[in-house]
């Protein structure tokens, strides 16, 4: 089975759990053994995470916390997902990796630490880690800028530069950023609720401390005129479909799944400027040309088209 391309290679960019998959697939064969024992062998052991895991059948030996999405029956109200797991072949894309907030930290020492874990144990050159943190994909918005490295997300809060990733599962959240220069790695986890605006205000706290300026999303301007006819409609990839409606003279996004990217069933839609809009302090980049209709949107990373 083969998927049609979004865009042309070499054109936009979207974050894809496939590649990542797919990249799993490549270290199995080189290594000539599973996913979960490179990972385990590779990184997992040698920095003495014990409380780190990929197989499913690992979790019964710790206790574990069930995602939660938003109820659909129910406003405001959140329930446990019948599906408990993205499928097993995306184990390399996160979506069964699990540990303990003190075992990524661990991890992301390495990567703080020119590639030397907190047990002296180097799983990196120094080089490869420079390269991981070399920007690959740049945003043309002045209002959101953002960088995309291999695979680190890459900022500059001020004059300090961070870099982390955000992740999430079925009801599960995740957000990791390490700061180099002040010696700091924060991590956050969630279950359920709303695990970005959770992370995002944690962050913000411990980074004050630490006197650096998270950086915050810009908000809406308020009555932002637009063209409904421009942007209303279904958008989709293959994963998820939103349908953007236009309800009151506001414009609407309700998402299927429900839960993607961490938003509420529908959410408002507020407008930085043309190009881009933003919902719960998500960015959504705005793609295709002025005054035709909206081609395509970049929710959280990834694009969706218009169908």
């Amino acid at each position: 089975m083969s998927l049609p391309f979004l865009f042309e290679p070499g054109t936009n960019y979207s974050y894809n759990n496939l590649g990542f998959s797919a990249l799993g697939r490549v270290i199995e064969v080189l290594d000539q053994r599973s996913f979960d024992t490179s990972l385990d062998k590779r990184i997992f052991a040698p920095l003495e995470m014990h409380h780190a895991l990929s197989r499913l059948e690992d979790n019964l030996r710790f206790r574990v916390a069930v995602g939660h999405l938003p109820d659909p029956q129910r406003a405001g109200r959140l329930m446990v997902p019948k599906v408990a797991y993205l499928s097993i072949g995306q184990k390399a894309a996160g979506s069964t990796p699990a540990m303990t907030a003190s075992d990524l930290l661990k991890y992301a020492a390495v990567h703080k630490n020119n590639g030397v874990g907190l047990n002296g144990q180097r799983i990196l050159t120094a080089k490869s880690v420079r390269e991981m943190q070399k920007p690959q994909v740049r945003s043309n918005d002045k209002d959101w800028p953002w960088q995309v490295g291999m695979p680190w997300r890459l900022a500059k809060w001020g004059d300090v530069k961070v870099f982390g990733h955000p992740g999430g599962t079925v009801g599960q959240s995740s957000d990791l950023i390490i700061c180099s220069e002040k010696d700091i790695a924060v991590v956050c986890l969630s279950n359920g609720g709303h695990g970005p605006n959770f992370s995002r205000e944690v962050m913000a706290a411990v980074f004050d401390s630490m006197k650096v300026k998270m950086f915050m999303p810009p908000r809406p301007v308020k009555d932002f005129k637009i063209k409904p006819e421009l942007f209303t409609g279904q958008f989709g990839n293959a994963a998820v479909t939103v349908d953007l409606t236009e309800e009151n003279g506001q414009l609407m996004l309700a998402a299927t799944p429900p839960g993607f990217a961490g938003m509420p069933a529908k959410s408002a839609v507020g407008f930085i400027n043309s190009r881009m809009a933003v919902i719960n302090n998500l960015p959504i980049d705005i793609g295709g040309a002025r005054g035709q209709p909206c081609a395509w949107l970049r929710i959280g990373g990834r694009v969706l088209v218009r169908r």
